[in-house]
């Protein structure tokens, strides 16, 4: 599959439904990024599932991550028969920063999963949304409505009120200051890549993105861990359990970095990262259900406003009563 090829299916989906301006590749875009939203929260299950058993780093965490999903991505690359040295230049240079910044996603990602509880970590990073709409708006100039506004603030909301009142149990290392701003910094790479990854659009095929992020994670990850591992002369111990969960974060790392490309094809990246805000709710379910952590009520407050602010947007916007 060629570009010209990617470029015609996308043309074939920009029609609007019923005549409500309303667009299929919109609607593909929106159920991407919800699907992603399940998957990673999947992801992050697993992994914080491994730090909880084991010894491993946050940095080898992350270059596993990348060569599982190299494995799967560069499968799937195969079966398309994709050129995956066909990249235009004018958009080399974005690819590269798309490349960069989710790297540094993954790593500080990972960390700040391995030192906070899950919906502590979920809560903090989902700052990611809005500041994806700012980096929009100042890097490649989307204007958005004040719905759209209106949705970002009350998801806001929902995450700051559980953020505050969350009994989660942290531990003292997780209440210091640096430890809350890890997640913060790598919500700012993913906004950063998802960003450019808007920019790029459809000029090369979905899937191209993801693979080299993999491979310069794999590179890049892979010395940080040769760094620390020497550093700390300490080695990780696998089982089989380990094993299979690494496994599984591969899998489902491949699979939710595919679906963010090809949501931010068709949707602008601020609209699209508000309704990543669902990531919060799965992940107090997790958390009650997994990780047997009791709920309250500013969770279910919280999680309320999340919902609403994303359902409402895509409701309304859906049946034509806004643009």
């Amino acid at each position: 599959m060629d570009i010209d090829e990617c470029r015609r299916l996308t043309t074939a989906s920009d029609i609007s439904v019923g005549g409500t301006g309303f667009s299929w590749k919109s609607i593909l875009g929106i159920l991407a990024v919800l699907g992603s939203s399940i998957v990673f929260t999947g992801l992050n299950t697993f992994s914080k599932i491994v730090f909880n058993s084991s010894n491993i780093t946050a940095f080898e965490m992350a270059y596993l991550r990348c060569l599982t999903n190299f494995i799967a991505n560069g499968l799937y690359a195969q079966y398309l028969r994709l050129d995956m040295l066909a990249i235009p230049k004018r958009v080399a240079g974005t690819l590269f920063y798309r490349v960069i910044f989710s790297i540094f996603g993954f790593i500080f990602g990972f960390l700040g999963l391995k030192l906070m509880t899950f919906s502590e970590y979920t809560c903090v990073s989902y700052v990611y949304p809005m500041l994806t709409q700012i980096a929009a708006y100042l890097i490649i100039n989307e204007k958005l409505t004040i719905y759209d506004g209106v949705s970002c603030v009350l998801n806001f909301a929902g995450v700051v009120i559980i953020a505050i009142h969350y009994e989660g149990g942290s531990n003292k290392e997780a209440e210091s200051l640096w430890v809350f701003a890890v997640p913060l910094i790598a919500a700012t790479f993913w906004a950063l890549g998802d960003v450019y990854q808007r920019k790029i659009k459809t000029q090369i095929h979905y899937v191209v993105s993801p693979i080299y992020i993999c491979i310069g994670g794999c590179i890049g990850c892979s010395m940080l861990v040769l760094l620390v591992n020497s550093e700390t002369n300490t080695h990780t111990n696998y089982n089989l359990r380990i094993i299979m969960l690494i496994i599984m974060v591969g899998i489902f790392g491949a699979l939710g970095t595919v679906l963010v490309t090809l949501a931010f094809q068709y949707e602008k990246a601020g609209r699209l990262a508000i309704f990543t805000y669902l990531s919060v709710p799965y992940s107090l379910l997790v958390d009650y259900f997994y990780f047997k952590i009791d709920l309250n009520l500013y969770n279910l407050l919280g999680a309320s406003l999340i919902v609403f602010g994303s359902a409402t947007i895509t409701f309304l916007r859906g049946f034509g009563f806004i643009e």
